[in-house]
């Protein structure tokens, strides 16, 4: 199974426009990022940008190439501001001229330059504004067309496999790309022929000017860990909306999130501190058709929410530990990422699997299995599992025959097992199936985590002195004679 960390793609959406749009354009990408900043789907992967150069566009067709290439690769190659081992990107293009913007983005794909990148074009026409007032242009009018080409983008990186290209590739991309453009190519002068009637002196006559080579200039050249400072402004990611210190502690979890690297080391922590435990298996169920991301979202911000609760730390009772495992199922079980910090989880530790029927007959005989050797994995240590839950996160209920009730009573006698539908569409047999077979069926809604707690979370048992006491204070059957 693929460590889904290695398989993370940052995405940028670059907004390029002529000078006269450029403000209105600086103020959408920020307001684009208020958005992306107060959401955790969004904050993962998505960022968005303005290029470094107040007007990008000026200049010939390679010039306005290289720019485009500089800001990209220089993002891909900063851990600051792409936290992700992976880049793809997304450069739209803002201008009043439909055509003309048509024109232009057909142009840039097919520069050399540019062709190297993993890139989506898309366009966006909005008129300039009147006069000189352009700091007030229709920034809100481009919101909605920078979330589209976000939306585009994670799309194709989702349908496209390896529509993205490694940090270490764009950092050595970005070492041999200087700050600034190249110097357009000098062009010799033609000697100017002397009138007839002048007398020609040739110890006198001005030598022909030679077009000197002059060297590249000396500049800063990016590297892994840090990008160079472009001269002009550049308003890239969330810098100036993050402290310092938030950076520093998101590159903190960054480093620790490469651990666990699997489902042992998870069990070898917890046995060293723990003698009992509690096993959580959320099983994501696929479905035939992908959904949209906002239901997609929901489920995973349930997941998270559940598993924050689950693996927070004891507020002062005597609780025990959580162990977590996930996994998507379609027409089999697949195993995700094992979860073990709460300050860790984010939305895409939760696996998703699509385009498949879920097959419940083989999950719950997979499932059953895992729980098995997961049990046998603790007591070799000396750890009890006293207590199994498993979590179906799904849509509506499926239609089960007789051999699959049979097959999850099997699951539901060995753990507590509860099925969240997130669509409704199951009939009254459905849940009379899943009823009978043992299993308690919820249909999501706000309050779920805390109800859902209560059922798969076991009772908390007292003190031996506490104990003690409640059989003290039982009256007995001598003293009621």
């Amino acid at each position: 199974m693929t460590d889904p960390v290695a398989t993370w793609v940052g995405c940028l959406v670059l907004v390029v426009a002529p000078e006269p749009l450029s403000a209105a354009a600086a103020e959408a990408v920020r307001q684009v990022e208020q958005l992306i900043y107060n959401d955790p789907v969004y904050l993962d992967a998505s960022r968005v940008a303005t290029p470094a150069d107040d007007d990008p566009l000026s200049g010939d067709l390679e010039t306005v190439a290289f720019r485009l290439y500089r800001d990209l690769v220089y993002w891909g190659a900063s851990p600051a501001r792409n936290p992700a081992p992976l880049a793809t990107f997304c450069v739209l293009l803002v201008h009043p001229d439909p055509e003309e913007s048509d024109r232009l983005v057909n142009a840039l794909a097919n520069t050399p330059r540019l062709g190297e990148l993993p890139i989506i074009f898309r366009t966006a026409t909005l008129a300039a504004p009147d006069g000189d007032d352009r700091e007030a242009g229709p920034s809100a009018e481009l919101v909605p067309h920078i979330m589209d080409a976000i939306e585009a983008t994670a799309h194709e990186v989702d349908r496209t496999a390896g529509f993205s290209l490694a940090v270490e590739q764009l950092a050595r991309m970005a070492a041999s790309t200087s700050v600034v453009p190249p110097p357009l190519p000098a062009f010799e002068e033609q000697p100017v022929e002397p009138p007839p009637e002048a007398p020609v002196v040739p110890a006198q006559a001005p030598e022909r000017p030679v077009p000197a080579v002059s060297p590249a200039p000396e500049l800063p050249v990016p590297t892994p860990a840090r990008s160079p400072e472009p001269a002009g402004r550049i308003k890239l990611s969330l810098t100036g909306l993050v402290p310092d210190a938030v950076l520093d502690r998101s590159r903190e979890l960054l480093a620790r999130r490469k651990l666990p690297s699997s489902g042992v080391d998870v069990i070898e922590e917890l046995s060293e501190h723990v003698d009992r435990v509690v096993l959580l298996y959320l099983v994501f169920a696929s479905e035939p058709v992908k959904l949209p991301r906002p239901k997609r979202r929901a489920r995973a911000e349930f997941a998270c929410t559940l598993t924050q609760t689950l693996l927070a730390p004891a507020d002062g009772t005597d609780r025990d530990p959580w162990f977590v495992r996930t996994f998507s199922a379609g027409r089999k079980l697949t195993p995700g990422r094992p979860l073990s910090d709460p300050a860790l989880l984010r939305h895409r530790d939760f696996p998703e699997q699509w385009g498949e029927h879920f097959d419940l007959f083989d999950a719950s005989r997979d499932i059953l299995d895992t729980v098995e050797r997961d049990r046998s994995s603790f007591r070799r240590r000396d750890v009890e599992p006293v207590r199994t839950a498993v979590v179906f996160i799904a849509g509506s209920l499926p239609h089960i025959g007789e051999d699959t009730r049979m097959r999850l009573s099997g699951l539901c006698s060995a753990a507590t097992v509860t099925w969240v539908s997130f669509e409704r569409g199951s009939t009254e047999e459905d849940e009379e199936r899943f009823a009978s077979a043992g299993a308690q069926v919820f249909e999501h809604h706000e309050d779920l985590v805390d109800e859902l707690r209560r059922v798969v979370e076991p009772p908390i048992q007292p003190d031996a002195d506490e104990e003690l006491t409640t059989v003290s204070a039982e009256p007995s059957s001598q003293s009621e004679e």
